[in-house]
């Protein structure tokens, strides 16, 4: 399995602690206790995420806001899903702030905490299911 994880332009968002970012709570509920579910759930979230991080990060640096407004959104469940807080308001600002065009100058920063947050995750995950 290869997995991509796309740079963070922000080197403070690369210092993450080691504590799990992530539950699988609710992909544990969903699943009703089927661990091949739960792996296979666990292995999208590792294979598609990353391209959508990529292409979050790629629209915000060229400021393509109505794209950083979508990607965003459609992060907005998976985030929640995987029990990702320490983004879950991060992902909601990004999307409104590119969507009504208002405080543009603070998206590319919160572009790169999503990125460093998602890609610890994709390691995590990766090490938990091997």
């Amino acid at each position: 399995m290869e997995t991509s994880l796309v740079k963070s332009n922000n080197s403070e968002n690369n210092v993450l602690s080691k504590e799990k970012l992530y539950s699988l709570d609710m992909v544990e509920a969903v699943s009703g206790g089927n661990k091949e579910f739960i792996k296979k759930m666990v292995l999208l979230f590792i294979e598609t995420i990353p391209k959508d991080v990529k292409q979050l990060s790629n629209s915000c640096a060229s400021k393509d806001w109505a794209q950083v407004a979508k990607t965003a959104h459609k992060l907005k469940s998976t985030i929640d899903s995987m029990a990702i807080k320490s983004i879950k308001e991060v992902v909601r600002t990004i999307e409104s702030n590119a969507k009504n065009q208002t405080s543009l100058e603070q998206v590319p920063a919160l572009c790169d905490k999503i990125t460093a947050v998602i890609n610890e995750c994709v390691v995590q995950l990766s090490a938990e299911i091997m």
